[in-house]
């Protein structure tokens, strides 16, 4: 088995028990070797780099990140978290 698809398969078991967050179902996709769309590879990226949104849904406030701008969290930021 190639290195990269441990990887992916390691990732997809550790996503099973989850929190269903925004870009999850994208990135599940994609870890099970599904082509994504642009949007849904953005999507993906952005929950993998905020870790599922673990400290909520907010925005990561990464300006420059070049995804930033599709970045579906971006108007809500951390300042306004909830709890």
């Amino acid at each position: 088995m190639k290195f990269e698809n441990k990887v992916k398969r390691d990732a997809l078991q550790r996503l099973e028990h989850a929190p269903k967050r925004k870009g999850l179902s994208q990135l599940k996709k994609y870890l099970s070797g599904e082509t994504l769309s642009p949007k849904d590879a953005i999507l993906a990226m952005c929950n993998t780099c905020c870790c599922n949104y673990a400290d909520g849904t907010v925005s990561c406030e990464l300006y420059a990140c070049p995804l930033f701008q599709f970045m579906p969290f971006k108007d809500k930021p951390q300042s306004e978290r909830s709890g």
